[in-house]
């Protein structure tokens, strides 16, 4: 707060005496009052450029890489954009024409494996430690017979 009214003191001492302004800036400006932003018209003008210059950018990649692949069909040599887009098409390629292996006890593991505040995985794990256990006793006692 003290730093605020001393700036606006030393702009009122500078304007030799006149009050400050009150929008909180002088800066320079058309003088016409207006803030420059045209409504939706502007706005809908600016993304409209923004899309059509994405959109040409696009197009000038696209037809620079045309350019190196059929340099490539006829000359033999890749260039390192061409190399690049076909080693990343390939991965894409891959990665969509992969088997998914899926578990069908995810749902099963994920609700053994997660502690509670009651419950616990290494239970069940015990419990399993020892039902093992005593199968391998009752079968050493059976073959024992």
């Amino acid at each position: 707060m003290y730093y605020g009214s001393r700036w606006k003191r030393r702009i009122f001492d500078a304007s030799g005496g006149k009050s400050p302004p009150c929008d909180g800036g002088g800066g320079g400006g058309g003088g016409s009052g207006e803030s420059g932003d045209e409504g939706l018209s502007g706005v809908m003008d600016e993304t409209v450029q923004v899309v059509l210059a994405t959109i040409g950018f696009i197009f000038l990649e696209l037809i620079r890489l045309a350019k190196d692949y059929i340099k490539y069909l006829f000359k033999g040599s890749k260039s390192v954009r061409l190399t690049s887009a076909m080693n990343l098409w390939g991965k894409f390629w891959k990665k969509l024409n992969e088997k998914k292996v899926y578990d069908n006890m995810w749902l099963e593991k994920a609700i053994i494996n997660t502690p509670t505040w009651y419950d616990s995985p290494e239970n069940y794990r015990r419990i399993l430690r020892s039902y093992s256990a005593y199968k391998a006793s009752s079968s050493d006692e059976s073959d024992d017979d």
